[in-house]
């Protein structure tokens, strides 16, 4: 059997992410324990909806009930500089994706999202693993910190910045 391995692309989306995913949004989370079990049993190769579907009915209720697509309309596969690197949606939001590529006899798989560039993160670091290279996560769009920021109540230590004054996320 391949070996899969979880790795940091985007520092936005690292394990204490995951682990938050797990306690917060536990049907979420179950889509996306699904989605990554089919990736290991295609052994990194395309995936099917109705192959996520059954890995249990609270899934399918879920994906259904909120009305999205696990596999993208226009394919799995990446064009370009992606080649090769496939990925699938796991939340409603078109923003959001698992990617995963098969390198050598290992299935690497990551989160990544649209902003600023689709998945350039996720792709770059997958490039650099096909190249042999040491991987570092690259920085989010938004960090946490600064939305946590962005949303707090009461005084701001950044007297002259006011973050809700212009559009971020």
């Amino acid at each position: 059997m391949t070996d899969l391995t979880l790795f940091v692309c985007n520092k936005a989306y690292n394990e204490e992410w995951l682990d938050e995913m797990k306690c917060s949004h536990p049907a979420l989370y179950a889509v996306i324990e699904a989605i990554i079990e089919v990736i290991r049993e295609n052994d990194g190769g395309d995936i099917s909806q109705a192959e996520v579907f059954a890995k249990g009915q609270a899934i399918a209720d879920y994906v259904v009930g909120n009305e999205y697509k696990i596999i993208p309309s226009n394919g799995q596969e990446l064009r370009h500089n992606g080649k090769g690197i496939r990925h699938a949606k796991y939340a409603q939001s078109m923003s959001v994706a698992i990617l995963w590529e098969k390198i050598e006899d290992t299935i690497y798989v990551t989160f990544d999202d649209h902003a600023p560039v689709r998945y350039h993160r996720a792709i770059h670091c997958l490039c650099d693993l096909r190249l042999g290279k040491q991987i570092f996560p690259l920085k989010p769009r938004d960090s946490r910190r600064f939305m946590e920021k962005v949303w707090a109540i009461g005084r701001r230590k950044n007297k002259g910045f006011d973050p809700h004054k212009r559009h971020y996320k």
